[in-house]
C-alpha cells in the first residue's frame, strides 16, 4: 500500500456520535472553544510518521460532504434539514490542528471553535493507526485476521440458537488496522449474520454504504464539557438535560462513568431513568455495574427487562456471549466491538490511542475539564490540579 495514499476519503468516515455532539453544540455552544489533545496508551513509536500524519491531515481538510452523503443523512429522523444544510458547507480548518513533538513523543492537539475541533477526533485516531500498520505491516498479515473473524462469527451463530435476543454493534473505526479492513470486516459479519443479531454500525460512511444502521451514544468529552460551564458535580446531570432538549426522546443511551457511577447512579433520578431507553457501561467491573444498575432500577421502581445495557469496554465474542448469559432475564442488553473485530491481527497489537477533550469554555477563557471513570488508569484531564479537585469533591 502506497504511504500517501488518502486515508480519509469521506467526512462521513467518523462514528455518529460525532454528528449527533455536532448538531447539539451548532445549536446551543456555537460560541464555545476547546482544546483535544491526543494520547497514546501503548508503546507504539509513531514520532517518525509525524511528517505522513500531517500529510493526511491536509488532505482531510479539503474535504466536504457529498451531496450523496447529505442526501442520506437527511433520512435519518433526528437530524434536521436546517443541520444537513449546514453540513454543506462544512469543512474542517487546517490552521486548528497541530502535529509536533513533546517529550520525545508525538503530539497532536487541536484548538479552536468547538463545532470544528470536536470532529478530528475520530479522523486522527483513524489516521494515526493507519499510518503505523502501512509503514509496518503487510497485507498478508492483515488477512490472517479473517481466519479468526469466521469463527468468531460461527460462535455467534451457535449461541444465537441459545439466546436469540444476542445482538451485537460494529464500534470498530477508531482502532482499525485499516478502512480497508474495517469495511470488509463489517461487510462480512453482515453476510455471514442475522440481521437480528449484528444489527448496525457506528461508522456513518459504512452504515451508508452497507444499508446497516448507524447506531451510536454521546461520548465522554459531551459531558465533560459541561464541566467548563457548571459546578463539576453538576456537569452530567446538565448535560443530560440538555441532550434531552435538544433529542426529545431519541438517542437514548446515556454513558455512565465520566464521573464514576456511583456519582452517575445519584443523577440519575426517576425522570431520566424513565426518559432514557438504558445505560452504557465502558469502565469498571461489567458484572458489579449490572447489579448495581438493576438495583438502580428496582429501588425507582422500573422493571430492568424495559432497559438496556450497552456493554463497550475492550470486549470480546466470549466476554459479550458471558455477559449476555449474566443479563438474560435481568436486563437487556447490546454489545459495541471494537478491536476485536476491527483489529484482531495475531502478533501485532492495535495503536491504543485516544484524543480528548482537554478544555473548553469561551475563546479567552479554556477551563480545564475530563473524565474521571471508575478505571483510574483511563482518566484524562486539562490540568492535574483539576483531576485532584474533582476527585476530592467527589470523595475519592
Amino acid at each position: 500500500m502506497g504511504i500517501n495514499m488518502k486515508i480519509i476519503k469521506s467526512l462521513l468516515d467518523t462514528d455518529l456520535y460525532k454528528l449527533t455532539m455536532l448538531l447539539v453544540f451548532v445549536l446551543k455552544y456555537l460560541l464555545y472553544h476547546g482544546k483535544y489533545e491526543y494520547k497514546c496508551r501503548s508503546k507504539h513509536e509513531l514520532l517518525p510518521y509525524k511528517d505522513e500524519i500531517s500529510k493526511q491531515l491536509d488532505m482531510l481538510c479539503e474535504l466536504r460532504f457529498q451531496p450523496d452523503e447529505l442526501a442520506w443523512l437527511r433520512k435519518i429522523p433526528f437530524f434536521p434539514n436546517t443541520f444537513i444544510d449546514y453540513l454543506e458547507t462544512f469543512q474542517l480548518n487546517r490552521e486548528t490542528i497541530h502535529v509536533g513533538e513533546k517529550n520525545g513523543q508525538i503530539h497532536i492537539w487541536a484548538q479552536g471553535s468547538i463545532v470544528q475541533v470536536m470532529m478530528f477526533e475520530i479522523y486522527v485516531l483513524k489516521i494515526v493507526s493507519e499510518v503505523y500498520t502501512r509503514a509496518n505491516h503487510t497485507e498478508e498479515e492483515r488477512q490472517t485476521a479473517f481466519g479468526l473473524l469466521k469463527e468468531k462469527c460461527r460462535k455467534i451463530n451457535e449461541y444465537l440458537k441459545s439466546n436469540p435476543s444476542f445482538q451485537i454493534v460494529d464500534f470498530g473505526s477508531r482502532r482499525a488496522f485499516s478502512a480497508l479492513h474495517h469495511e470488509e470486516v463489517v461487510a462480512y459479519m453482515k453476510k455471514h449474520l442475522p440481521k437480528t443479531c449484528f444489527v448496525g454500525t457506528s461508522n456513518l460512511y459504512l452504515a451508508m454504504k452497507y444499508d446497516l444502521k448507524p447506531i451510536g451514544t454521546h461520548a465522554h468529552e459531551y459531558q465533560s464539557f459541561f464541566q467548563a460551564i457548571v459546578h463539576p458535580l453538576d456537569s452530567v446531570k446538565k448535560s443530560l438535560a440538555v441532550w434531552s432538549d435538544v433529542y426529545r426522546g431519541s438517542l437514548g443511551i446515556v454513558l455512565t462513568d465520566t464521573l464514576g457511577l456511583d456519582k452517575f447512579l445519584k443523577d440519575f433520578d426517576l425522570y431520566y431513568a424513565k426518559l432514557f431507553d438504558g445505560v452504557r457501561h465502558d469502565s469498571g467491573c461489567p458484572f458489579e455495574f449490572v447489579d448495581k444498575i438493576i438495583a438502580h432500577y428496582e429501588k425507582l421502581d422500573i422493571d430492568p427487562m424495559s432497559k438496556t445495557i450497552v456493554f463497550s469496554d475492550g470486549l470480546t465474542v466470549d466476554k459479550a456471549i458471558e455477559l449476555a448469559e449474566y443479563c438474560k432475564n435481568k436486563i437487556k442488553c447490546s454489545f459495541g466491538i471494537g478491536t476485536h473485530f476491527s483489529f484482531d491481527v495475531p502478533g501485532i497489537p492495535a495503536v491504543q490511542s485516544v484524543m480528548k477533550l482537554m478544555f473548553a469554555g469561551i475563546e479567552g477563557d479554556l477551563r480545564p475539564v475530563g473524565k474521571f471513570p471508575d478505571n483510574a488508569a483511563k482518566s484524562m484531564a486539562g490540568t492535574q490540579e483539576h483531576v485532584a479537585y474533582v476527585l476530592s469533591v467527589l470523595g475519592r
